[in-house]
């Protein structure tokens, strides 16, 4: 597993992007159910790494630290992963 980051760091003091307790969860918690949706399920695992898979997806198209993304989706799981992908570029995601 690998981990995408912004390319500038927090200043001190400042409030933890929302990746990193996913991040965290992955790492303590890996197999642990996350996220159920229907019939299928996702653990913090699994999120963490379609988290990653769609910041690698966004940025090959361009998307990088401070930009804005707007994610229409309709209310899924799914999601999760693309706010939090944009969250490890350091970018906002504009629901």
């Amino acid at each position: 597993m690998f981990s995408v980051t912004a390319t500038t760091a927090a200043p001190t003091g400042a409030i933890t992007p929302m990746h990193r307790g996913l991040e965290r969860a992955a790492d303590r918690r890996t197999d642990e159910i996350a996220i159920r949706q229907d019939e299928a399920s996702w653990t913090f695992c699994d999120l963490d790494g379609l988290a990653n898979a769609c910041a690698h997806h966004l940025a090959a198209r361009g998307v990088s630290t401070g930009d804005r993304v707007a994610v229409m989706t309709t209310n899924r799981a799914e999601f999760l992963p693309a706010v939090l992908g944009l969250s490890k570029l350091g970018a906002a995601a504009g629901p």
